[in-house]
């Protein structure tokens, strides 16, 4: 099959959707795509049977189409304006459509070219918007009701062919909150990782001077809602009873949320046991984590953390590092169920500091941990495993002639 995909992002910068890609390609499909590009990147690219169209637009006049959405249809023209010339000119047999909100252009071009649609949740997204910081100034107050989504909700995915969720328990919460879809049409794809680009890293031990620290390690988003704040409580008060506890972040603070975190980090308490960075290299992150003595998710258990895995829990595991996570069920389950670390409850600061000091005082027990972690990645939680589920999707849609 030829499919036509359509993503909000630069295709370069999401991992689970390259992940998709390459699994469907090497399954025997074609990829004709239309993302969000940089200014860096071709307007159009061609890799084997993928072809990249990209549309690009000032951040600023972006945004402003996106608060706007519910006033003015801009945003969706646009995507869908954009869309159409594409699949008119590269036939398609199937839409992709990443996100929820990309819902709209996506059904329509279904319906223009009579083709299949699938609805790609990377998200909770009537749960997550509710988090994000634009919708929380007042302009976008006025302008965008968060709400909306979850009342529409249910219409869309009852709107959709196929619909790929995170994992089995967004699949149950959705199937139990709407009797009227049918979970035969709701494939799990979680965030797993490509081993294959996982071994051609490099590993370098000596990208800290570790000396004799014990180095407590989280990657990602630093914000409230990712529970990084417990986090930093948790390790001032570890760090009063051992003192070569290090917490090593690496990730871009929230911007509603800088001042506090600076405040936090130049505390006096903290500050000579925390190294931050904002940002470093993906091609890095393995030597970062290989450096470690444990792995830390610590997420506050809301509705969006309950809908998936997210990638670092799997990147953790692969490069064999005990892990400390809260406990939001479906990284909670992994966890257990490999027996590869530690979870504690959400937002309880000395519920996280025991479980941190496990493994201070049984040091013993890190390399069991982490390599217990990286075979279940090796034999589950990985794109040839998990790839399955997408192709045999699109194997079912591949049996059928017409839904029209």
């Amino acid at each position: 099959m030829r499919i036509g995909m359509i993503l909000d992002n630069e295709i370069n910068d999401d991992i689970r959707v390259q992940n998709e890609i390459n699994i469907l390609i090497q399954s025997g499909h074609e990829i004709v795509l239309l993302c969000k590009g940089k200014y860096s990147n071709p307007k159009i690219e061609r890799r084997n049977n993928l072809i990249i169209f990209r549309v690009f637009l000032p951040k600023k006049i972006y945004g402003a189409m996106i608060i706007l959405s519910q006033r003015l249809p801009i945003f969706n023209y646009f995507w869908y304006y954009n869309f159409y010339k594409i699949i008119k000119k590269h036939p398609v047999d199937a839409i992709h459509a990443h996100d929820m909100y990309m819902f709209w252009p996506a059904k329509k071009i279904s319906q223009k070219f009579k083709k299949f649609l699938v609805l790609d949740l990377h998200e909770n997204y009537a749960e997550a918007i509710k988090t994000y910081e634009w919708t929380k100034k007042w302009y976008s107050r006025i302008l965008y009701d968060v709400r909306k989504w979850k009342s529409i909700e249910q219409n869309i995915l009852s709107s959709t062919d196929k619909v790929i969720v995170l994992s089995d328990k967004f699949k149950k919460d959705l199937t139990d909150k709407y009797t009227s879809l049918n979970s035969i049409n709701i494939f799990r794809y979680s965030n797993v990782p490509d081993l294959n680009v996982f071994d051609s890293f490099n590993i370098d031990m000596s990208i800290l001077n570790k000396g004799n620290s014990f180095v407590v390690f989280y990657f990602g988003g630093i914000a409230r809602r990712r529970g990084v704040f417990t986090l930093m409580e948790a390790i001032k008060k570890i760090s009063n009873r051992y003192n070569n506890v290090k917490l090593l972040l690496i990730g871009p603070v929230d911007k509603a949320e800088r001042i506090d975190f600076y405040k936090s980090i130049n505390n006096l308490e903290l500050n000579d046991n925390l190294i931050y960075y904002p940002w470093k290299d993906i091609s890095l992150l393995p030597s970062y984590i290989s450096i470690s003595d444990v792995c830390v998710s610590p997420l506050v258990k809301n509705d969006q953390h309950e809908s998936g895995v997210a990638n670092k829990i799997f990147q953790y595991m692969y490069f064999k590092r005990p892990l400390v996570v809260s406990n939001c069920k479906p990284q909670a389950d992994i966890v257990i169920e490999s027996k590869c670390g530690n979870v504690f409850e959400s937002e309880n600061t000395d519920d996280l500091v025991e479980k941190i000091i496990f493994f201070i005082e049984k040091p013993n027990l890190i390399k069991d941990f982490g390599e217990n972690g990286h075979r279940s990645i090796v034999a589950s939680y990985n794109t040839r495993v998990e790839g399955v589920n997408l192709v045999n999707l699109y194997r079912e849609l591949g049996d059928k002639e017409t839904i029209y």
